[in-house]
């Protein structure tokens, strides 16, 4: 009898091995926050395209015949613009017009607004578009660990600043400062994917200056500094500028090609309008994201659980009794 109940036994670790052996383990779930994800990005492409494209809000052309008043185009923002471009220069020798851009092959915009360049968009002043400094000026080995910021394209995301640090010191930035960036102004990366990438540099920076390949662009005052934010991240400007790129393995801009940028310009005040509409909807976007990354980390630990209990035995022991 007890022989017998040692063979079952044995018999008994034999299946309970083989089934370790030769039981499929289980299956890992789909990746459906990856298709989340996916449908997200061209949601919130779809978004900034038609914020350029129009009609995200209702048009201040149609609100002005509604309420039976006038209202200043995006032709006449951007003369005044202009206007104050003339008056407040302070480069060397006489003013030079800015670069405008080649219409002819452009698409047309919505009632009220115009084309523009990034050239003709920058505030008065010399240095409102400028780039890093090149070559031996500025390399990694001048970084220390405090001092004023260095803006690099690690900063650069998809219309979002990304807070890496990188500092140099006090007396270095001193030499560097026509590379000065301030807190307002949207800097432009002009090397990497999906040129021409930009951001806002947010408050709380402090000093900084800018790296080879980021491009500071100072809009005038009277832009919305939101809306240039959206038209220089949007695919229509992207696949514009496509055409432009050259260099082998990482494509790059020069600073005359990101000059002649072409973005389309509507009223000030439905800039305005604009800007809250796709706040609003991007906003929406964050929650749903943060959500899938909260379900993420529960299914990932979930999934870990259920691993370690298998290969333990005690998924088997479970199951099985």
């Amino acid at each position: 009898m007890s022989a017998f109940i040692c063979s079952m036994h044995a018999a008994s670790v034999k299946r309970s091995a083989n089934w370790q052996n030769s039981s499929p383990a289980p299956t890992k779930p789909s990746p459906t926050s990856s298709v989340v994800r996916a449908n997200l990005k061209r949601y919130k492409a779809s978004v900034l395209k038609v914020a350029v494209e129009g009609p995200l809000v209702v048009p201040e052309a149609t609100l002005a015949r509604r309420e039976g008043r006038s209202y200043e185009t995006g032709k006449q923002l951007l003369q005044r613009v202009l206007g104050d471009k003339r008056v407040g220069w302070d480069g060397r020798g006489g003013f030079k017009l800015p670069v405008a851009p080649e219409t002819a092959e452009l698409p047309d915009v919505p009632e009220g607004w115009t084309w523009a360049s990034v050239d003709q968009l920058a505030a008065p002043g010399s240095r409102s578009i400028t780039d890093g400094p090149f070559g031996s000026n500025l390399k990694s080995a001048h970084y220390v660990e405090d001092g004023p910021r260095v803006i690099r394209l690690q900063n650069i995301k998809d219309g979002e600043f990304e807070d890496a640090y990188a500092h140099i010191t006090q007396e270095h930035f001193e030499s560097l400062r026509k590379h000065e960036i301030f807190p307002g102004d949207l800097v432009i990366a002009s090397l990497g994917e999906n040129p021409p990438r930009a951001c806002i540099i947010p408050a709380g920076v402090g000093s900084a200056i800018v790296k080879a390949d980021c491009i500071r662009f100072k809009p005038h005052p009277s832009l919305m500094l939101g809306f240039l934010n959206v038209a220089l991240n949007c695919q229509p400007t992207r696949s514009r500028v496509k055409d432009a790129l050259h260099g082998i393995g990482r494509p790059r801009l020069s600073l005359s090609e990101i000059r002649a940028i072409a973005l389309p310009i509507p009223p000030a005040a439905e800039q305005v309008r604009i800007v809250a509409e796709v706040d609003r909807l991007l906003s929406i976007v964050r929650e749903v994201e943060n959500e899938v990354d909260a379900n993420l980390q529960h299914a990932q630990a979930l999934w870990q659980s259920v691993l370690q209990r298998f290969f333990s035995g005690e998924l088997h022991s479970t199951i099985y009794g």
